[in-house]
């Protein structure tokens, strides 16, 4: 169950965050775009959960903060051009009311990859999927930055497990190519050889053969970051 705990204008006093946009919802987490109080002219982005206090100790509460726990441990291991970087950890009481966890992270100023680009120094306006087939050179220069990204990530052995779209960042660059991508939401990444309870998280049309069919994580860290990027490839 979902509780709609946050709203814009929304000061997280201990975290020295002020609510501004929210940016997305996935499963019961929020991301938010936030000023950063302490840092005058700062925006960042804030994954945040909210829990009821009373209800703090039910177990599907405390498998969403130990997910939640597990993403930032996760995300804060890889710090890669390629990896959206973490900032800090968010644990707060609300209003005596919610439990508030979550974590604050690099905002991109254009959104995922299917949001649209302001690319000034190409005078072009569009996707990047709409950019990509627009110069040959430059798409083959962003496959290379998500096998990067990807290549990070199992360089401390983990799967992310869900590589898609709207799971790829989008970051401006003054050269060329003229936009970044990062990868972004660990909250299902495992641990290779990580001990399964046979459910497997992701989006079905960019899941590897392995990990649909539940052989497990293991099987599929050598063989997914080439599958995830042509299908993220065709799904852009």
């Amino acid at each position: 169950m979902a509780f709609q705990v946050f709203s814009e204008g929304m000061v997280l006093r201990d975290s020295g965050l002020r609510l501004e946009k929210l940016l997305g919802r996935g499963g019961q987490a929020e991301v938010w775009r936030c000023a950063d109080l302490r840092i005058p002219g700062r925006t960042v982005a804030a994954k945040l959960l909210a829990v009821p206090m009373v209800e703090r100790s039910r177990t599907s509460f405390k498998q969403e903060r130990h997910r939640m726990e597990r993403e930032i441990e996760h995300n804060a291991r890889v710090i890669h051009d390629n990896v959206v970087r973490i900032y800090s950890p968010i644990a707060e009481i609300l209003d005596n009311d919610f439990l508030v966890t979550g974590f604050v992270m690099e905002l991109s100023p254009w959104g995922d990859s299917t949001a649209t680009l302001d690319i000034r120094q190409r005078s072009f306006q569009g996707t990047l999927s709409q950019y990509m087939r627009d110069s040959m050179p430059f798409a083959l220069n962003f496959l290379v930055q998500l096998a990067r990204g990807l290549r990070a990530i199992q360089q401390h052995d983990l799967v992310h497990s869900d590589i898609k779209p709207a799971n790829i960042l989008c970051f401006p660059m003054d050269g060329p190519p003229y936009v970044r991508l990062k990868l972004t939401d660990f909250g299902m990444t495992t641990l290779a050889g990580e001990p399964s309870d046979g459910a497997y998280g992701g989006t079905p049309p960019y899941m590897p053969p392995e990990q649909a069919g539940g052989e497990g994580v293991s099987s599929c860290i050598q063989r997914k970051p080439r599958r995830s990027i042509a299908r993220v490839r065709r799904g852009t």
